[in-house]
Parts: C-alpha cells; sequence; structure tokens
C-alpha cells in the first residue's frame, strides 16, 4: 500500500499551481509513460501538399487569429468570471464613481449584509479589481486601473442603461 500525502505536502502543492496560474506560466506537460508507435511513411505528394500554405490566404487569417495571447485571454477569462456576479458588477459600477467604504456599499446596494458585501469586495480584491485604503477604522474601496478599464468597458453598453 502506498504512503499517503500529508495535508501540508498537498496544500504546498495548490499554493505553486495556483501561483503557476496567476503568473500565466505555462503548465508542464506529462511524461510519457509508454513507448509511442511511430507514424508510418506518407507519400510525397501528400506530405508536399501539408507543407505548402494554401494560396488563398487562409494561411495569414488563422495566424492573426492567433495574435492573442493564451495568459492575455487567460486572464480576461478570470476577470469576466469575478463579475459575473450582478452584485460585483453593481459594486465595480458604484466604485467607478467614487470611494466607498463597505457601508456605504451596502446602503446603496439596497440594505444587503455587510458580510456578503465584504465576500464579493474580497473576490474583487483578489481579482486586482479593487484596492482598499485605511480611513481610521474602515477600509475606503477604490478601483483600481484594471478596474477602471473593465468599469468603463461595461458602462460603454448602451443597453445597460435602459
Amino acid at each position: 500500500m502506498p504512503p499517503t500525502k500529508s495535508s501540508a505536502s498537498v496544500k504546498q502543492r495548490s499554493y505553486r499551481v495556483e501561483a503557476r496560474e496567476q503568473s500565466g506560466e505555462p503548465r508542464k506537460a506529462a511524461t510519457a509513460r509508454r513507448p509511442v508507435a511511430k507514424k508510418r511513411a506518407t507519400t510525397s505528394k501528400v506530405a508536399a501538399a501539408k507543407s505548402t500554405p494554401a494560396r488563398n490566404g487562409a494561411a495569414k487569417q488563422s495566424s492573426s487569429k492567433a495574435s492573442y495571447t493564451l495568459a492575455g485571454v487567460k486572464r480576461a477569462s478570470v476577470l469576466l468570471k469575478q463579475v459575473s456576479d450582478a452584485t460585483r458588477l453593481q459594486i465595480l459600477l458604484l466604485l467607478s464613481d467614487a470611494e466607498h467604504n463597505v457601508g456605504a456599499i451596502c446602503n446603496e446596494l439596497g440594505g444587503q449584509s455587510q458580510p456578503a458585501v465584504s465576500h464579493h469586495l474580497a473576490k474583487l480584491r483578489d481579482g486586482r479589481l479593487i484596492e482598499p485604503r485605511r480611513e481610521g477604522k474602515n477600509n475606503v474601496y477604490m478601483l483600481t486601473e484594471e478596474g477602471r478599464l473593465l468599469a468603463h468597458t461595461v458602462k460603454s453598453l448602451t443597453w445597460l442603461k435602459a
């Protein structure tokens, strides 16, 4: 029977995976466990047809579509997931107008509970869309540059105001 992993080693591994995902570093390829079968040789005409680019410009179109980096697309996906909740999106739009503390945000959102709003603020803070600033006993939240860009993009949707 193989030895079980301790919870400390599992946590340490998960921290490394999270750090790698946040930095945009690609995952390591899995090592092959069995030998791979050799490919059969193709005829010279088929190989030549595969190696020559298309003459109608299809190769140029496919390369221009792939101009987005994988790390950039993943980052956009994470940002959109973070504001996919309606309350978080409302908070983002509210903070685009002015800085607010948790109590003011609760009142603006129609009396939502303080723990619920704090949870949403923590999610937005983890996504680096907002940042807190200490003011006495309270934290005052404001948008980061990414948060301002995202709020501006959302505000530019004309159907949102209807």
